[in-house]
């Protein structure tokens, strides 16, 4: 486009950008938000929704949760489910897998 200008590109002002809606990402903002409640924060995600990349499956401790946002269980359609009752560690191999004890893991 030699010799044409280009139109002018829209932008908005942030105080605080953040790149990822992963739980890293999310925490910050929260706190961030908690801190200054005046700042404009933004979190930029590249997948289809908050969580698009996070793996499936995963057990999470929610003592980090507790401490940002205290008494978000008691709120309606929190992501966290199912209580873990009970650990497994397994060693896998081509013939199956073997149970390995829970004393030998870390906790």
């Amino acid at each position: 486009m030699t010799g044409e200008e280009l139109p002018e590109r829209e932008s908005m002002q942030f105080d605080v950008v953040i790149v990822g809606a992963g739980p890293a990402g999310l925490s910050a903002a929260i706190r961030l938000k908690q801190i200054n409640p005046d700042l404009t924060v933004v979190v930029l995600e590249k997948g289809a929704e908050v969580g698009a990349h996070i793996l499936s499956g995963a057990v999470v401790d929610p003592v980090g949760i507790d401490a940002l946002m205290p008494g978000w269980q008691e709120e309606e359609g929190h992501p966290f489910k199912t209580k873990v009752t009970d650990d497994q560690f397994l060693f896998l191999g081509p013939a199956g897998s073997v149970r390995l004890p829970n004393f030998a893991m870390p906790p």
